[in-house]
């Protein structure tokens, strides 16, 4: 079950970095909002989520600087600038006067130690200190991912650029086959489909700046294709799924529809799965359900409903300029501290 999580996660995590963009010498005005459906969206709700939100990306040469404002959109809470000659991240808090400084190197040492607590979970097997008791079910899983590209040529002006709209579809489809001494083997299905429209501006200026920065920051933190750590890792799950490997293969053949820079997205994650029903002389306790992949399938074994939309993402690019940047932008004031590290 580990390395089902794993395939996963870095799946998701590489068509994520394969579609994102950057910014150098551009300055970018966008509001976005994730949008949690059922109970714990209604919970998330009182505590001020699926509101929107916005930011203003700064981005010249090796520095970006990024502000998130408040609820009302008017005043900058907080600010991250990554500084690629210095290889840090600043986070700054504005209403505090502080800030805080990790490297790169801090940066990969934490996404390595995170990725393994993960991967190291259990999952629901048996550890060695516990083994597995003769009468108990026994459970395959089998992970297949696809991926779709759609181009329906649709077009839209949108913050003074031309975008054309494109639409990414990743499907993750789980299949479990439980076992118990006595009984006839179980299947369920489930999983998860994930669907981005996208609108992007193509031939914007700034652009191979853009790509640029974005290069150089995936090789200095071990990201970038051909590389070692991360990167190799993710080289050597894609060959042992291959599913995983035709669907990222797919869609870096599919890249240049989804060059440019991104005016307005939208992105659904929707799961599906049915019920298993325990036999008439078993309780219901004994009933099996579709078991988690590394936590992120949860509850895709569940009753159909009519609907299953678990998050929703919208981002759309309100201002959209080339603009010289003031250098003054990336420069700490004296007023702020640096606060020191736990």
């Amino acid at each position: 079950m580990r390395v089902l999580a794993k395939q996963f996660l870095i799946g998701i995590t590489a068509i994520l970095l394969l579609s994102a963009s950057l910014s150098a010498d551009v300055k970018q005005d966008s509001e976005s909002k994730v949008k949690i459906k059922g109970t714990l969206g209604s919970v998330m709700k009182l505590f001020g989520a699926n509101k929107a939100t916005r930011t203003v990306t700064y981005l010249k040469g090796d520095l970006q600087r990024t502000d998130t404002f408040d609820k009302k959109k008017k005043k900058v809470v907080r600010s991250e600038i990554v500084d690629l000659e210095g290889e840090k991240f600043i986070k700054i808090d504005r209403k505090k006067k502080k800030y805080t400084i990790m490297t790169f190197e801090e940066w990969r040492e934490m996404l390595k130690s995170g990725l393994a607590s993960v991967l190291n979970q259990q999952d629901g097997e048996y550890s060695e200190d516990e083994p597995q008791q003769s009468n108990e079910p026994k459970t395959e899983v089998k992970v297949n991912f696809t991926v779709d590209v759609e181009t329906p040529g649709d077009t839209e002006i949108m913050a003074g650029h031309n975008a054309e709209k494109a639409i990414v579809t990743l499907k993750v489809e789980g299949e479990t086959i439980t076992e118990k001494e006595g009984q006839e083997p179980q299947k369920a299905k489930g999983g998860m489909i994930v669907r981005s429209t996208n609108w992007m501006a193509h031939s914007v200026k700034g652009q191979d700046e853009m790509m640029a920065f974005a290069l150089k920051l995936a090789e200095k933190l071990g990201m970038a294709p051909g590389q070692g750590g991360m990167a190799g890792l993710a080289e050597s799950v894609m060959q042992s799924n291959e599913q995983l490997a035709a669907a990222i293969t797919k869609l870096q053949e599919e890249s240049d529809k989804l060059s440019g820079v991104p005016m307005r997205t939208h992105t659904v994650f929707e799961s599906f799965g049915q019920e298993m029903k325990p036999k008439e002389n078993e309780s219901k306790q004994e009933g099996v359900k579709m078991p988690s992949v590394g936590g992120l399938l949860k509850g895709f074994g569940k009753k159909k409903k009519k609907d299953n939309v678990l998050l929703e993402i919208k981002a759309k690019v309100n201002e959209y300029s080339t603009e010289t940047l003031s250098g003054d932008l990336f420069v700490l004031s004296s007023k702020y501290k640096l606060e020191k590290k736990k």
